[in-house]
């Protein structure tokens, strides 16, 4: 095989940043669709007056990149984008539970601390019911949220059956606060991309880097594809980073 690098695929990309205790914490941006690099420098020219320019000088430049994943964890956007700290337990919510009041009442199948009411329709007629504080008439409920129970109007045809929406607080899993900072503040990481196909590689690390933009997008009849974008910089001693090639040909 002739001397260089061939590179395929989406290649495998790690961050890597120094959580609140010091300790360094790497995530790898899962089920990766691709990433795009981008090295862009301004271009200043000097004119006399002749029409071409006598001299030309490279200005600002800017390295950026935006990554585009299929799998995402909590912690990773905790750490790398919102600049947060995830804790155990999820908040989940239920679309649409379908139950059968008994005695004018329908206790939700899931409960927990907070847990909120977000909606009661008919499964009879596709009524939207009303909420109110207590005694409701045919069209309307009341809910204690601390107990996750409904009551209906006595005698309320179209409450048969309904459909119920909240959410709760559920055990396992991540969760985290996305705070309003303080103008500046951004978890500053490093990043990796590897690119290998046979027996060679090449690697590109960056050493210091902040999120600039988290796409979240969903669509029909497809996955959810995020868009995590990255402006890079110099770092303390003034170096952006490294490249790294398997093949000196």
């Amino acid at each position: 095989m002739p001397g260089g690098i061939y590179s395929f695929g989406a290649g495998v990309l790690v961050g890597s940043v120094v959580d609140s205790a010091g300790v360094r914490q790497s995530y790898r941006f899962g089920t990766l669709q691709g990433i795009d690099l981008t090295i862009e420098a301004t271009q200043k020219e000097l004119f006399g007056e002749l029409q071409s320019a006598v001299d030309t000088a490279r200005g600002t430049a800017k390295y950026t990149a935006t990554a585009k994943v299929g799998k995402i964890q909590g912690d990773m956007l905790a750490m790398l984008y919102f600049n947060e700290t995830a804790v155990t337990g999820h908040d989940r919510l239920i679309p649409a539970e379908t139950g059968t009041p008994s005695t004018n009442t329908y206790t939700a199948l899931n409960a927990g601390t907070p847990w909120k009411d977000l909606g009661v329709r008919s499964a009879v007629n596709g009524q939207r019911y009303k909420r109110v504080a207590s005694a409701p008439t045919a069209g309307q409920y009341s809910v204690v949220e601390a107990t996750a129970v409904y009551t209906f109007a006595a005698g309320d045809a179209n409450a048969v059956t309904v459909i119920v929406t909240y959410v709760y607080r559920a055990s396992g899993g991540q969760r985290f606060v996305i705070n309003n900072q303080q103008m500046g503040l951004a978890p500053v990481f490093e990043a990796y991309l590897s690119q290998a196909r046979f027996t060679k590689s090449m690697l590109l690390h960056m050493n210091a880097g902040i999120s600039t933009k988290l796409g979240m997008p969903t669509k029909l009849d497809d996955y959810q594809i995020f868009d995590f974008g990255v402006s890079f910089f110099g770092d303390a001693t003034d170096k952006i980073g490294d490249f790294n090639f398997s093949d000196i040909d």
